[in-house]
């Protein structure tokens, strides 16, 4: 007997356990922040494929940059895409003909192609990663058609390449693996086309869900079996497609109609360029056509072609009867507020005569724009308009009153010029071209002026007034041919099928009708932008129209036509002549063109776009030379790394003309220029004289939509007392050149910019309401976000806009942002429609205002933001007062010489009346100041120092109650006292403590009423009040806001001055008129920008306040109150403040909490008067400068809110006498850092570094700094407690990371601020110290 031993087997759990493996949750565009995560998935087998690879270089240059992360937020892969090989030997320019020549590609096409340039993923998830990744890509662009590996010999791909992809060798090599192979997806492999059919009665239960699931309007007005009864009854007209699974069930619908109302959409909106959607006639006016008109080219073009393709390959047979069509009938006459001019009005266009073909008779030709008419659909119906607008024929004539009732009209006066130049406008080529389609100005719409008349010699004349040109150049063409277009009434799909199925639905309308060039579709402004609108061209409103929807236009051409891009050649000369023919100003594009194509040229390159060798584009580019001055003045590292860009890289582009059926292809003509001349930036300068068509030389480009605009940066103001006038000469040939700058990159250029919509209409040009449309229209324009609909009702427009002397400024302070200077440099008004006029109504129930002398507009949301302004008074007279009670008071019976300075153009105004009243200012006339303001102290200097004598002027200073805070509103003994006796030295008569109580009428001819006597009062606008108050706004002497801004309408927001807090919230002493404009602009349009997505997210029926605690809570405002201004004696002046309501000063001194103040000079002394108060915090609380000397006002302002130890220890240095000058001391090499515009995310950094625990246990450093100040109680910091954090810090990581973010920084900014001495500047200095006789020893 034996026993056998048997090993024991001891289970170990943690050893079988398999690892975890997040799953894949989603994609998303990559990030400049998440290189270095993608820099760590980089191994072998990248340097294997790829090369050495820099990850940065590629990020930038690269058209698409997309990873993958998974449920914990880790990136597990990404890919870079280029629109060209990563093959050295082929140049950019050449790789479309060597790939075809090479390995015999013929489906492959330029627009639509992309090239992998670097692909990283984690080795967990080698197996599905690459798939998702191209489904995302996929759907991601619309327009990508096939994405390319470049594979090197002899290394073997990953399964997953081969599983997508088909390698393709090159041509007559038998050994594939020895040689570069390519590996290629097509996008149907990856994501299949959609099976397309038409709709059969059976599809009823399947549609219905899907069309309720986006808008429950259809099934509520039309019942439950809407879709049955269309397909029972056809006539030929209303086509209802469906897509369909392998069940063959529906799982999207598309509904298009061929009867639709040309006529009301060519009222009412600009389709001018797009013939009216109509097929050409000979009875066509707006053309004396001799040859072939633009129209029958174009058509012949992009049109017989492609009809003859769709009577030759009918692809969808009925599987039962079709649907029925019944009229679609439009009875609207509303307006919309967005831009009304599509380009510049083509009135008495031509062309020089070097610029004609010899065989072209020369005539004049008079082209008259007129916009088409589009039937009214909807697109996933959304809105209530919709339903009354798809309505059957039958019920259209019931509700026709009711829809006419619900809309309303309006004026929008853009600022808009509306006469060309006449210098290339008197002869034109009688042969029309293609050009005429072109969406030459899409931008241009948005930045006319319209014409003021600010007669300079006569007094009666100085008002805004409304110019009756329209009638001269808002002529419409007239089209009689055929209706050209079919209308999307519905397009609904299945949440599951997302963006594949955009094109294939739009590829099969246009199939069901093969003789109709135009897709248009009708959207309301309620309504999401969505995938399908990417396929459209948005179509701007007509001058003076409001209509319920937006307008989108398709055509065939972009879905069946290829596009190609070259680069200009002197045999394209004829061609872009008879391009440009009808182009006003192209002059100057001609010019830049032959330049481009001249051999001896090096700089200017010119590029050409085709469909079907058909010219639709052109681009002009040239090398930039002053990136570095860009970078100096502009934000332009927001958006790219400029370590990763070569300096050779840079462009500017001079021209951009394109057709607008092509616009949708701009990210396309992008990429496909940089590509072309080898850039990666590509910059834009918008000079001020391109904002008017009176002033400016050519065309503007109508590609700024896919640029971004960037935004100014402030420049430090280094001072150099040897060379004054070389500072003066420098900065005014600066000045010549300010311009506004967009760029784009091929990364940004295919960013699609989402369409908000929605109607927003901000009554008031204020701080507060010039800082919210600014903050909407150019803020999230930045994060590819664009406000369309963005209205702006002031009486003078947008400030400082109109070119004035540098005098009229002098009357105005500075508050902080914006000044004549600051909209050279910025866009707002190329975004922003504004009306001309002040608010009279307030509709709540039908949603729109009145304005004055206009008619109505009508608003998703409006937003008052008026402010107080400066009122003129009304007679003091019975016939006067009994006016006033029957409501009848009109602006003729103010009085004349009664003066108001709200803003720049009241300055204008004043200035023009006391000009003219005094004989341009040598007859000696009495002016009298009326007021006890900053306001009034600015204005007067403003006269002096235009040429008013002091002895001209009464300053009368009304009595005010001893606990006013505005008794001594300089909030400073010291500047009150030098200012008042300033003005008596001017022989300024002075009367303090009086009060006017009436005054002398004298009526001259027509009824103009003069007095002696100007009387100046502060309040809300007296028109707008009983607007509000009729409108049933709560109205407390002010506009009653809840914390949110919110009145009591959920769609009527209000800000500023002109706003009170509910009393039930206490806040008497939190009221706006305490904190700066700008910072509640701009909250405001935060919080616009969330109501804006429920709004729409609701389809336009969010009508619900938040009730949660959080809205409850008073906003929070930080930033200070900034005052500066020129005051009688020449004195500059300068005050920041922190927000909130003021006491009194001898009050606020007296308490233990004020802090210190510190004072150097006074105002009559050479040095100038500072003072600094600094609490007891020792942080900087309020800045006062007041000197006969200009100083450094943007240097100052900044020093609110700074650590006495950020200011080098100034409290010390000023108590041991170290500092007698703070001007002086300010301008300090040391404190330039200080006044650096990206110092405040250096103090970001390092404050999050601060917040950061260590791995070290125990708590942060900020943690151990709130323990130590609980304990003090509010006193100072033990030396104990001080101790022990100092000896924390020092040697720690915290110290560490401080220093080197700090080195970090100025060796960023070293360009900048050279006076500090960084690492760099160490080693070039002492890279010679062994050879440079400065450094040998004795």
């Amino acid at each position: 007997m034996f026993s056998i031993d048997i090993p024991v087997i001891k289970y170990n759990p943690e050893k079988n356990k398999r690892e975890y493996v997040p799953k894949i949750q989603g994609y998303r565009r990559g990030l400049h922040s998440d290189l270095p995560a993608l820099e760590h998935l980089i191994s072998v087998k990248t340097y294997d494929i790829f090369g050495d690879i820099d990850i940065g270089r590629i990020y930038e240059s690269s058209c698409f940059t997309i990873i993958q992360y998974n449920e914990k937020g880790d990136i597990i892969s990404g890919i870079f895409l280029c629109n060209y090989p990563n093959i050295p030997s082929i140049p950019k320019q050449e790789w479309f003909h060597c790939l075809k020549m090479h390995y015999s590609i013929d489906d492959v096409i330029e627009n639509g192609t992309f090239f992998i340039h670097c692909l990283v993923w984690d080795d967990r998830y080698t197996e599905n990663f690459f798939e998702s990744l191209l489904v995302a890509l996929f759907d991601m662009d619309i327009h990508c058609f096939h994405v390319i590996l470049v594979l090197p010999p002899q290394i073997e791909p990953e399964n997953s390449f081969a599983d997508y992809m088909i390698r393709i060798a090159p041509i007559n090599f038998k050994d594939t693996f020895m040689v570069q192979a390519l590996y290629i997806c097509m996008r149907y492999n990856i994501i299949p086309r959609l099976k397309i059919r038409r709709a059969v009665e059976e599809d009823n239960d399947d549609i219905i869900p899907i069309i309720d699931a986006d808008s429950s309007y259809v099934k509520e007005f039309y019942g439950e079996y809407y879709i049955s009864e269309m397909t029972r009854y056809p006539d030929g007209r209303r086509q209802l497609i469906v897509s369909e699974d392998d069940n063959g069930l529906a799982t999207g619908v598309i509904c298009v109609n061929s009867t639709i109302d040309v006529d009301l959409l060519n009222e009412n909106f600009e389709l001018t360029l797009y013939d009216g959607l109509r097929k050409p006639h000979e009875t066509d006016q707006g053309f004396k056509i001799s040859r072939q008109s633009p129209s029958e080219v174009f058509f012949t073009t992009f049109s017989g072609i492609l009809q003859d393709t769709f009577l030759d390959n009918s692809k969808y047979e009925p599987k039962s009867n079709a649907i029925v069509e019944d009229k679609l009938e439009i009875e609207t006459t509303s307006e919309n507020d967005e831009t009304s001019l599509e380009t510049e009005k083509f009135i008495d266009k031509g062309i020089n005569a070097e610029d004609q073909t010899d065989d072209t008779e020369l005539e004049e030709i008079y082209k008259q724009k007129k916009p088409f008419p589009v039937a009214k659909k909807r697109v996933r119906i959304g809105s209530i308009y919709e339903e009354k607008v798809i309505r059957f024929k039958e019920e259209n004539s019931e509700n026709a009153n009711e829809i006419r009732s619900s809309l309303r009209k309006t004026s929008i006066k853009k600022e808009t010029s509306y006469q060309e130049s006449k210098e290339e406008d008197l002869d034109q080529d009688d042969r029309s071209s293609v050009s005429d389609q072109f969406n030459i100005n899409e931008f241009e719409d948005a930045i006319f002026e319209v014409p003021k008349i600010y007669p300079a010699t006569s007094l009666n004349a100085v008002e805004l007034e409304s110019s009756d040109m329209k009638q001269d150049i808002l002529t419409s063409s007239i089209y009689q041919g055929e209706v050209n277009a079919f209308v999307v009434e519905i397009f609904a799909v299945r949440e599951d099928i997302g963006n594949r199925g955009t094109r294939e639905f739009l590829e099969a309308a246009f199939e069901c009708f093969p003789d109709l060039d135009y897709c248009v579709l009708l959207l309301p402004s309620t309504y999401a932008y969505f995938s399908f609108l990417e396929l459209f061209v948005r179509v701007p409103l007509r001058y003076n129209k409001d209509f319920p929807m937006s307008l989108y236009v398709a055509h065939k051409a972009i879905l069946f036509r290829e596009i190609k891009s070259h680069k200009g050649d002197l045999c394209d000369i004829t061609e872009i002549k008879q391009f440009l023919i009808n182009i006003p100003r192209s002059k100057k594009i001609m010019e830049d063109f032959n330049r481009s194509v001249n051999e001896t040229n090096n700089n200017v390159y010119s590029y050409i776009f085709t469909s079907d060798n058909t010219i639709i584009g052109l681009a002009i580019v040239c090398i930039e030379k002053d990136q570095q001055e860009i970078k100096k003045h502009y934000h332009v590292d927001d958006f790219i790394v400029r370590q990763y860009i070569f300096h050779e890289a840079y462009g500017c582009l001079l021209h951009f003309v394109l057709m607008p059926i092509f616009s949708i292809n701009q990210k396309f003509f992008f990429y496909e220029i940089m590509r072309l001349c080898d850039l990666t930036v590509l910059y834009y300068r918008f000079y001020e004289e391109e904002g008017s068509s009176l002033t400016r030389t050519k065309p503007i480009v109508s590609c700024l939509k896919t640029m971004v605009p960037v935004n100014p940066r402030r420049r430090i103001e280094y001072e150099f007392c040897s060379c004054p006038e070389t500072n003066e000469i420098k900065l005014k040939q600066n000045k010549d050149k300010i311009f506004s700058l967009f760029m784009t990159t091929p990364r940004i250029a295919t960013i699609p910019n989402r369409i908000i919509d929605t109607k927003i209409v901000v009554v008031g040009a204020s701080d507060c309401g010039t800082a919210l449309v600014e903050f909407l229209a150019l803020g999230y324009l930045q994060n590819f976000v664009h406000f369309t609909n963005l209205t702006l009702i002031s009486p003078n427009g947008l400030p400082y806009e109109r070119k004035y002397t540098d005098i009229k400024w002098d009357m105005i302070p500075f508050k902080g942002r914006y000044c004549r200077n600051y909209q050279f440099f910025i866009t707002r008004r190329a975004w922003i429609n504004v009306v001309y006029g002040k608010l009279l109504a307030i509709n709540r129930k039908d949603k729109y205002v009145t304005v004055m002398d206009q008619e109505n507009l009508s608003y998703d949301f409006l937003i008052l933001t008026s402010g107080l302004q400066y009122q003129q008074t009304l007679f003091r007279d019975k016939k006067i007062d009994e006016d006033k009670k029957a409501d009848i008071i009109t602006s003729n019976q103010l009085i004349w010489n009664c003066l108001t300075i709200n803003d720049d153009t009241d300055a204008f105004f004043s200035l023009k009346k006391i000009q003219s009243g005094t004989n341009d200012f040598k007859e000696k006339k009495a002016i009298v100041f009326y007021g006890h303001n900053i306001d009034c102290y600015c204005a007067i200097h403003g006269l002096m120092k235009h040429g008013i004598k002091g002895s001209w002027i009464t300053l009368i200073e009304p009595k005010l109650n001893l606990c006013d805070n505005q008794i001594n509103f300089f909030r400073n003994c010291e500047v009150n006292t030098a200012i008042k006796n300033s003005i008596l030295e001017s022989e300024i008569n002075l009367l303090l403590g009086w009060n006017i109580i009436n005054w002398t009428l004298l009526e001259e001819y027509q009824d103009v009423k003069r007095i002696e006597s100007v009387t100046i009062r502060s309040g809300i606008n007296i028109k707008i009040i009983p607007s509000i108050c009729r409108a049933g706004l709560v109205f407390d002497g002010r506009v009653v806001i809840d914390p949110q801004f919110r009145t009591n309408d959920p769609f009527v927001f209000a800000a500023g001055s002109i706003t009170k807090y509910s009393r039930k919230f206490q806040a008497k002493f939190f009221e706006h008129n305490h904190y700066n404009s700008i910072e509640i602009g701009e909250k405001l349009g935060k919080i616009i920008r969330k109501v804006v997505d429920v709004y729409q997210e609701s389809k336009g029926r969010y009508n619900n306040f938040d009730r949660s605690k959080s809205c409850l809570l008073l906003p929070e405002f930080r930033s200070p109150i900034i005052v500066s201004c020129m005051l009688p004696g020449n004195f500059h002046y300068l005050h920041v403040d922190k927000p909130g309501q003021k006491s009194s000063r001898d009050v606020v001194v007296k308490q233990s909490l004020y802090g210190d103040v510190m004072v150097t000079g006074n105002c009559l002394s050479e040095i100038g008067y500072f003072r600094l108060h600094i609490n007891t915090r020792n942080v900087v609380e309020s800045i006062t400068c007041c000197s006969k000397k200009n100083f450094e006002i943007d240097h100052l302002i900044t020093l609110y809110g700074k650590h006495d130890s950020m200011l080098n220890e100034v409290k010390y240095r000023f108590r041991n006498s170290l500092i007698v000058d703070f001007y002086s001391y300010f301008r300090e090499p040391w404190a330039m850092a200080l006044f650096y515009d990206r110092f405040e995310c250096l103090r970001v950094e390092n404050r999050a570094t601060l917040l950061s625990r260590t791995s070290a246990s125990g708590n942060s450093l900020v943690e151990d700094c709130l323990r130590a100040l609980l304990r003090s109680e509010g006193e100072e910091i033990s030396e104990k407690d001080r101790d022990l954090i100092r000896k924390k810090y020092i040697g720690s990581v915290y110290q560490q990371e401080i220093e080197n973010s700090v080195v970090d920084f100025l060796q960023f900014s070293e360009e900048d601020l050279p006076i500090y001495c960084t690492p760099y500047f160490m080693r070039w200095l002492y890279h010679d110290i062994t050879s440079s006789p400065l450094f040998c020893d004795e």
